[in-house]
């Protein structure tokens, strides 16, 4: 049993469903009082997302959890992957409401109103748009009132964390398709950092003497450093790496950058640096066919082409012999 006086509902509810013990709305084995949430910001606010937030699918770097956002942009699930395979499903963790936002270039900061079960908040959020397959997301502090959440103490020790689009796919490694075959600085280690013109690139790095294929799926600059997205070659939904990569005199170091990895288990413990030397074939003919190789394939084609001729007349030749000699019988 319930009513409604203005915003507030009364509802009274029986132990059992006999219905029995209620008298009225405020007198039961069960009596609730709801009212709105003030607070509750509603869909046609206005606020929207980024279009380049929400035009994608995202995966945190862990592949634990998936960022998707409604077709109105107004709202963000993030939602935690369980299982794994075929027998994985994502279940709903957090929804993130666009409250009020400004938006730069490749910048969103805004007030999310975030739930998580039962429980709401206004935080600050922060998006910042890497390249077209990478995000940065930063979070803040979950507080009571709009006004305050991205006030200084609420936004000292944001959670952050690396998105990648759930389209990204393999790309060359930056700085590696302009070198010839790198060689390991480290004595444990004899691999080589081998570098590759193809788009399904391969970087080989060794430490401790185990060995590491890894799979570059986005790179980009962002203060003077170059930061690249690999993950292990051949894997699927296994967790990917954000990889810093400097380039000097004649080495390359190749380490994993903490915070960009904040929250996702690291590839490599210590950095590993290469030597290498400048590769004299470019990069985009470096693969490409030359003009010996085609005239070995021409001559070999012509010479295929001859040996099937001569093989169909003897074929010929034997079975107008079998056939002859039938008919003399």
């Amino acid at each position: 049993m319930y009513h409604i006086l203005g915003s507030t509902v009364y509802l009274a509810g029986s132990a059992d469903s006999t219905c029995m013990g209620i008298l009225s709305p405020t007198d039961g084995p069960i009596t609730m009082e709801l009212s709105k949430d003030a607070r509750w910001p509603m869909s046609n606010s206005g606020c929207r997302f980024p279009n380049w937030l929400t035009g994608s699918k995202w995966r945190n770097l862990a592949y634990t959890e998936l960022y998707e956002a409604d077709s109105s942009g107004y709202m963000v699930q993030i939602k935690h992957q369980r299982g794994h395979g075929l027998q994985s499903h994502y279940q709903t963790l957090q929804v993130l409401r666009c409250r009020t936002g400004n938006e730069e270039t490749s910048m969103y900061e805004g007030v999310s109103y975030t739930s998580h079960k039962c429980s709401s908040s206004y935080q600050c959020v922060r998006f910042f748009k890497r390249n077209d397959h990478v995000v940065e997301v930063n979070t803040g502090t979950l507080v009571a009132t709009s006004a305050e959440a991205c006030q200084t103490q609420n936004v000292q020790n944001m959670t952050r964390k690396t998105l990648l689009s759930v389209e990204a796919s393999s790309v060359i490694c930056p700085h590696t398709n302009e070198r010839t075959i790198q060689t390991v600085s480290s004595p444990a280690c004899t691999n080589s950092l081998q570098p590759n013109c193809k788009r399904d690139v391969m970087v080989k790095v060794c430490q401790n003497t185990i060995v590491k294929r890894l799979q570059c799926l986005s790179s980009w600059r962002q203060e003077g450093k170059t930061y690249v997205v690999a993950k292990q070659m051949g894997e699927h939904d296994v967790i990917a790496n954000c990889f810093t990569v400097d380039s000097g005199g004649d080495s390359i170091q190749l380490s994993v950058d903490r915070q960009c990895n904040m929250g996702t288990p690291l590839m490599l413990s210590q950095p590993v640096q290469y030597a290498y030397k400048q590769s004299t074939v470019p990069c985009n003919t470096r693969y490409s066919t030359t003009s010996t190789e085609k005239a070995y394939t021409k001559n070999l084609t012509s010479s295929v082409s001859r040996i099937s001729c001569q093989l169909r007349t003897i074929l010929f030749v034997l079975v107008t012999f079998f056939l002859f000699t039938s008919t003399q019988r």
